[in-house]
């Protein structure tokens, strides 16, 4: 049964869907949810990982997470440059994401999406991303303090080299963690002060 969207509207203020906004202290208005649609579908033709995705595949793998509010717009200015997408699961749909989203039988139904407590970053689709610029990571620390903050939350990792998919978490802390860390970093390389 297809996915049918919601009505177009604005997002409202406050709303659960997270989009880094282009100017955080501008009175814009909110995007509309064919304006997002539109920066996700881009951000996926950009990607050499999903490039080749047929248009259909956008109701299974987009469009749950834009119906539930359970995607974030990484955002260069206000140029969209990543797009994370979780979904909260119960053990069904964990075992269908163990399994592999790319074969149809694997593909979590839009309930699924938000079916249980477990977490979990169904994609995060980072088309720009080399070894030198590390937005992947960037990405990551990004959601674990803003969307994400307070949450443990799995993802699938594929070694580049073997193919092997390993399953990570990231604990609820870690946003804490990682603000100590930059914290400590700041304060280490502050230079001392002249009187």
């Amino acid at each position: 049964m297809p996915i049918k969207p919601p009505p177009p509207k604005r997002a409202k203020p406050g709303s659960k869907a997270k989009t880094a906004a282009p100017d955080q202290g501008s009175s814009a208005v909110p995007p509309t949810v064919s304006h997002l649609l539109g920066e996700m579908t881009w951000l996926l033709t950009q990607s050499p990982l999903h490039k080749a995705f047929a248009i259909g595949d956008l109701e299974w793998l987009v469009m749950p997470a834009l119906i539930h509010q359970q995607f974030y717009l990484f955002r260069d200015g206000a140029q969209p440059v990543g797009l994370a997408l979780w979904a909260k699961c119960n053990p069904t749909a964990v075992g269908k994401l163990q399994r592999g989203m790319v074969d149809p039988q694997n593909r979590l139904t839009l309930e699924e999406w938000q079916s249980g407590d477990e977490v979990w970053l169904v994609d995060l689709v980072a088309p720009f991303a080399t070894p030198e610029n590390r937005q992947r990571e960037i990405m990551i620390a990004d959601l674990i303090s803003k969307p994400l903050k307070g949450t443990q939350f799995h993802f699938h990792q594929t070694d580049p080299e073997t193919g092997q998919r390993m399953v990570r978490t990231v604990e609820a802390d870690a946003g804490e963690r990682l603000a100590e860390v930059v914290r400590a970093a700041t304060e280490a390389t502050q230079l001392p002060t002249r009187n």
